[in-house]
């Protein structure tokens, strides 16, 4: 059997007008489209907000001051002059001091690990899907033939039963059960009847187009909920039968014809007329 299974082509929860409200954590709706229904679920999905420390190495010159190396500065000298050329002596004389300036040493680098610590905010992604769920065809029969003669009684008789289809929402299995609610007959002469399955005798000759109609009620369930969601509208399906009525009676009943009193019933062992001899034929 060949699904009947159609999923929408942009899938929305936009899509269904009758809210369904809360099938386990997820929110549904539905609405009757012609021969069909649509199911619709959304789902809202939050993640928590996290908190994660990250560890980082920092690299930094350390500042090296250079101590400077002391020289000793000499004494000033005192040169000596001839007595013969002064009679004073002359004051001594001071050599200026050099200064002195210190290599600095080479700077080197220190690596420090510092630990910082990064939030992401929560957050939400919603999603929603809908499907189309179609009931089995409806079909109307009748016995022993559509060819009737006035008079007689035949069996006509509906398919409609409840049944179900299946698929899937939000990657949920989803059920949809059809049940019917009422049968109705046409027999295009007029009259009509109630009942998936009755008989009916025709009393005017000609074609005559039966027509059956069934309502069908819908309800859903996705998985997670075990209740069934009921859909305010219905679907109705329809068949049609063609009768051919002939004016000749099935049978010629006479009243003051009465059964022999010696005719009865017996079980045999085989065709009495080609095996005369079995069990029971003689």
């Amino acid at each position: 059997m060949l699904s009947l299974l159609i999923f929408a082509p942009q899938p929305s929860f936009a899509n269904c007008k009758n809210s369904g409200g809360s099938s386990g954590s997820n929110k549904v709706g539905s609405q009757v489209n012609g021969n069909s229904v649509t199911i619709c679920a959304s789902a809202v999905s939050v993640v928590p907000a996290r908190s994660t420390k990250v560890t980082a190495q920092i690299t930094k010159p350390t500042k090296t001051l250079a101590n400077p190396i002391a020289k000793q500065i000499g004494k000033p000298i005192a040169k000596a002059v001839s007595r013969l050329v002064s009679k004073s002596a002359p004051k001594s004389v001071t050599k200026p001091a050099v200064k002195i300036v210190a290599k600095p040493k080479p700077s080197t680098f220190k690596t420090k690990s510092m630990a910082k610590t990064v939030s992401k905010p929560s957050s939400a992604n919603k999603t929603s899907a809908a499907a189309n769920f179609t009931p089995a065809a409806a079909e109307g029969s009748v016995y022993p033939s559509n060819q009737l003669a006035v008079g007689q009684e035949a069996s006509f008789v509906s398919n409609a039963v409840q049944h179900y289809r299946t698929g899937t929402l939000l990657n949920l299995p989803t059920e949809v059960r059809f049940t019917p609610l009422t049968v109705q007959w046409d027999f295009g002469d007029g009259r009509t009847a109630a009942g998936a399955s009755l008989g009916y005798a025709f009393s005017t000759p000609g074609i005559h187009d039966v027509r059956v109609r069934v309502v069908y009620a819908i309800s859903y369930r996705i998985k997670g909920s075990s209740i069934w969601i009921a859909e305010p509208e219905s679907i109705t399906l329809a068949d049609e039968v063609q009768v051919l009525v002939s004016a000749n009676s099935s049978f010629d009943y006479n009243p003051s014809q009465t059964q022999e009193p010696n005719q009865r019933v017996l079980l045999v062992g085989s065709d009495c007329l080609s095996s005369p001899g079995s069990f029971g034929c003689n």
